[in-house]
């Protein structure tokens, strides 16, 4: 199964953190946006919380933007992988 996930990337920030915003994943990541960096970190956090392998985590858009569309080859659910991150959803 293939999970879509829309991610805003905050790069720069003093630590690493998850927030769930406008229907998006907001992931602040220490790591600046120069060569890659920042989208190399957001991939090897994302594949240790959710263990799995870093090759599972695709960024199908937005390569060198703050907004991406990230496609995760998972067997779990969308609100199954926010919560191993520890993000709550605000559906109201």
């Amino acid at each position: 199964m293939t999970v879509r996930i829309a991610i805003r990337v905050v790069p720069g920030a003093k630590r690493q953190q998850f927030k769930w915003k406008d229907a998006k994943l907001v992931c602040y990541v220490t790591s600046r946006p120069e060569k890659g960096r920042a989208n190399k970190e957001l991939i090897e956090v994302l594949a240790t919380l959710w263990k799995l392998p870093r090759q599972a985590i695709t960024i199908v858009s937005g390569e060198t933007s703050r907004h991406k569309m990230l496609e995760v080859n998972t067997s779990s659910t969308l609100p199954h992988l926010l919560m191993l991150l520890s993000v709550e959803l605000d559906i109201s």
